[in-house]
């Protein structure tokens, strides 16, 4: 028998505008009846417990300069996505966690269970969650996660200020960021602390950036991913840290690890390629700002292999370039 696909008709069937001082949470109760889109007026939205959102719903403000929502209480995340739940998006308002939440948007879906009726939707065995021009202020730890079950999500255009350790916590696999940038204040170590926790399978990274913390720009801890002209600037310590294999980096850029003014220490690298048996590198650039302060010590510190001659006659770190590191541009390591 076939299966009745809903239309987006269907889904958008119900539309409900809120403005300050109304009920956003029983708004959300209305929307899930079919899905809908929440449309946020002009304002702040004071919430003390967090708002999920369930299936189909689009929660839509009218410009993260004139949308709020911000936390009133401690809560462990202030927005998040229902469990099995598909094809949420949140547009177009700036969230705002005062310290208070931990985590501004948590998009961890759980395990997809389709002999019990729960899937993420007829169309497509992922959740396919959507952020699109949001901007994430002052979470106590997490400005963005993306959990393991969180396949198909898409972020646009997403800014994350002044998160307690990381930027956006990115496990997920099948995705695509593009646009996007974080800073971190703080962190409970430096290895700890990063603008980019990377834990993602088989998923791009373009044009997107992380700078300024106590830790790390990017550190990446999940395999075949693509990192395309993205940029790590003034970070305290690495700012690429990778540590898994079969990444490609194309255009990428470090601009000035363990810088002094956000904290940084000396001995560390624009680059540091843990292992590399199968990590391609072109057309990289590591530098510091300044001829005077040369906080970065190599601009790339990577593994022999990494120079190996395949069979083809090419290597897996071609094209890198920098200026005014404080030691080797290139040190090969063993």
């Amino acid at each position: 028998m076939p299966v009745e696909v809903p239309t987006t008709a269907d889904l958008l069937q119900v539309v409900r505008e809120v403005w300050p001082g109304d009920d956003l949470l029983d708004a959300v109760d209305i929307a899930a009846d079919g899905g809908g889109a929440i449309l946020l007026g002009p304002g702040t939205h004071v919430l003390y417990r967090p708002l999920n959102l369930p299936s189909y719903v689009r929660l839509v403000g009218a410009g993260t300069g004139a949308t709020s929502i911000r936390a009133g209480a401690d809560m462990e995340y202030l927005i998040g996505v229902d469990d099995h739940a598909s094809s949420v998006s949140v547009e177009k308002l700036r969230i705002e966690c005062a310290g208070k939440a931990r985590t501004g948007v948590r998009i961890v879906p759980a395990p997809r269970d389709p002999a019990n009726g729960l899937d993420y939707g007829v169309t497509s065995p992922d959740p396919r969650h959507r952020m699109f021009d949001v901007e994430v202020y002052d979470a106590a730890h997490s400005g963005v996660v993306l959990g393991e079950h969180a396949r198909g999500t898409r972020l646009d255009h997403v800014l994350v200020r002044r998160a307690g350790t990381v930027g956006f916590h990115c496990g997920m696999a099948d995705s695509y960021l593009t646009n996007c940038e974080a800073t971190v204040v703080a962190g409970p170590s430096y290895s700890a602390a990063a603008a980019f926790w990377i834990g993602s399978v088989n998923t791009v990274y373009a044009n997107c950036k992380g700078w300024w913390g106590r830790g790390s720009g990017w550190r990446v801890r999940g395999s075949r991913n693509r990192f395309v002209a993205c940029e790590s600037q003034d970070t305290a310590w690495h700012g690429w840290y990778v540590e898994y294999d079969l990444n490609t980096f194309t255009a990428c850029v470090a601009d000035s690890a363990g810088f002094a003014a956000s904290g940084g220490i000396g001995g560390v690298d624009g680059f540091y390629f843990a292992g590399a048996g199968a990590t391609t590198a072109t057309g990289c650039l590591a530098f510091n700002r300044s001829k005077s302060a040369k906080s970065q010590r190599h601009g790339f510190n990577i593994p022999a292999e990494m120079l190996a001659i395949e069979l083809d006659g090419t290597e897996r770190f071609w094209g890198n370039q920098g200026r005014d590191n404080a030691g080797l541009l290139v040190n090969v390591r063993g």
